[in-house]
């Protein structure tokens, strides 16, 4: 809990990236915290290929679920 603002700027950070598996590992860390909070962001991202769109609506739908 104490590292939380500085993984969420990492990790905000890591999906403007260009590299898929680092797009990938960002929204599972998304999927992981379990907060909704979270979700407009994910929404946010323009994502490089169409699985990983299809990954992140799926972790969006989760995070709401929650």
């Amino acid at each position: 809990e104490d590292l939380k603002p500085f993984n969420f700027i990492l990790v905000c950070g890591s999906l403007g990236n260009k590299s898929i598996p680092v797009q990938e590992a960002s929204v599972a860390a998304f999927e992981k915290w379990g907060d909704q909070d979270n979700v407009g962001f994910l929404r946010s991202v323009k994502y490089h290929t169409k699985w990983l769109t299809e990954y992140a609506e799926n972790v969006i739908s989760y995070l709401e679920s929650c």
